[in-house]
């Protein structure tokens, strides 16, 4: 068995041993079947090794799981017509986790201002004069008002 990455391209190389042929009268293909769809890539002899290139196989079947299990099959047509069959295998998609995003929506975030809300306030006033110094006022908001009446009045 051989592992393939579903999103990636592949470049798969067989070891050959041609007799009786020359490379250049031998055509190849490999193909893979997958739910009873038969998919062909042609290979290239070269050198005594023939080539397959795939390309990510997420393009082709689109349908492809992680851990599928797909048949695998080389075969060869020599001198125009006589069909062998080179290799045959298993091979099992590695298809890593994806994630797709597209924007839904985009809006403007309208500045928030942040709300403040006061429970109670203390006041220290400290009122200094050259004559005499005061000891200072604690002054809560109910009184406030008042506070200040008396200090004007007693100042006036």
């Amino acid at each position: 068995m051989i592992d393939i990455k579903s999103s990636a391209e592949e470049r798969l190389t067989f070891a050959m041993d041609l007799k009786s042929a020359s490379e250049k009268d031998v055509e190849v293909k490999f193909r893979l079947m997958h739910e009873n769809v038969e998919y062909g890539f042609t290979g290239t002899i070269k050198g005594g090794e023939i080539v397959v290139n795939l390309p990510a196989l997420d393009t082709v079947i689109p349908s492809l799981k992680d851990k599928d299990v797909l048949t695998a099959r080389l075969e060869a047509v020599a001198n125009g017509d006589m069909y062998l069959k080179a290799w045959s295998d298993t091979i099992q998609i590695e298809r890593p986790i994806q994630l797709k995003a597209a924007v839904k929506e985009s809006a403007t975030i309208e500045d928030e201002k942040p709300a403040l809300q006061v429970s109670s306030v203390k006041k220290t006033v400290i009122r200094e004069s050259k004559t005499k110094q005061r000891e200072p006022i604690v002054v809560d908001e109910g009184d406030l008002l008042e506070k200040i009446n008396n200090l004007t009045n007693s100042l006036g």
